[in-house]
């Protein structure tokens, strides 16, 4: 047995929730072994967190694994976040590939763009109050307009 998986199994074994979309402990993991520069063992935690698991279930699993590792790497730096997404994306065949994705489905309505625009709007209005969310889209607007977006 791998050193990965018997400290993976330790720490699946530790969490005890037998159902594994309501697990968290492949979703910690993932971003640890990114951030540690160890990408190369995603596709054994995938692995891990799929055994036995019927597709509709393993692509679910997936998609929480890419989500995870997707929002994280902003923390650790996308080129680890290329190198755990990488060598995952090489071991999945094309029928076993999770392609959603709510916001490319979405990008061509103009009510799920709008919506977008108004979470956005709420978001940054609670964390800057909205006098200060409108300077700071002013200021980003005046000086580099992508940053707005």
């Amino acid at each position: 047995m791998a050193s990965l998986e018997i400290i993976m199994t330790k720490f699946r074994d530790r969490e005890n929730e037998p159902d594994i979309l309501k697990a968290n402990w492949y979703i910690i993991a993932a971003p640890c072994i990114a951030a540690a520069n160890a990408g190369k063992d995603v596709p054994e935690l995938y692995r891990l967190a799929t055994n036995n698991e019927p597709k509709e279930r393993r692509l679910l699993i997936q998609r929480r694994l890419k989500e995870a590792l997707l929002k994280t790497g902003v923390l650790y730096g996308f080129p680890r976040l290329l190198n755990a997404l990488y060598p995952l994306f090489k071991t999945l065949d094309d029928d076993e590939i999770d392609n959603f994705s709510p916001r490319w489905d979405s990008r061509d309505s103009a009510e799920a763009s709008e919506k977008r625009k108004v979470r956005a709007k709420q978001y940054f209005e609670t964390i800057w109050t909205p006098a200060g969310a409108q300077a700071n889209l002013d200021f980003n607007m005046k000086y580099h307009r992508d940053m707005s977006r």
